[in-house]
């Protein structure tokens, strides 16, 4: 029963949710497909908004790190993250 799997297993059925969906290869191709294109349009971004998301997503600077690596203040890094 339910009751006892929980005994069993606690409260983790998002965690198994999660580790299923990693292991499903339709959800691993779907996902590689979205990453690729994902990338595809960032590579069409001028080079100030590819390091700004680049900056942002890959290296998970905040907007003011973000700033003091552009010499520009946090909102106008704001603005080319927006944009």
């Amino acid at each position: 029963s339910y009751d006892e799997w929980r005994e069993e297993h606690g409260d983790s059925i998002e965690l198994v949710t999660d580790d299923h969906q990693r292991e499903n290869p339709l959800q691993q191709l779907l996902d590689s497909n979205l990453r690729q294109r994902v990338m595809e349009a960032i590579e069409t971004l001028p080079e100030r908004e590819k390091l700004v998301l680049t900056l942002y997503y890959q290296e998970e600077l905040n907007l003011k790190e973000i700033g003091a690596v552009l010499e520009v203040g946090e909102s106008r890094v704001s603005q080319l993250h927006s944009q």
